[in-house]
């Protein structure tokens, strides 16, 4: 599974990316992550690629270019 941060959460820690609010109370780590938002991203349908910056791959392709 994806996640955002240096380490993975504990069981029943995971949220849905599925742009719903949650307790920045709780979640204070990822609120800070997510630039003060208490929105997860919405991920629904997207299809979630790793970006090879070092190889062949990705060369030339920017961050958010569709």
């Amino acid at each position: 599974m994806p996640f955002i941060g240096n380490s993975v959460p504990s069981p029943g820690k995971w949220l849905y990316c599925n742009g719903s609010t949650f307790d920045a109370n709780i979640y204070k780590d990822l609120f800070v992550i997510l630039g003060n938002s208490n929105i997860t991203p919405d991920l629904r349908g997207v299809f979630l690629r790793g970006y090879a910056d070092d190889s062949q791959i990705d060369k030339g392709r920017q961050l958010n270019n569709l």
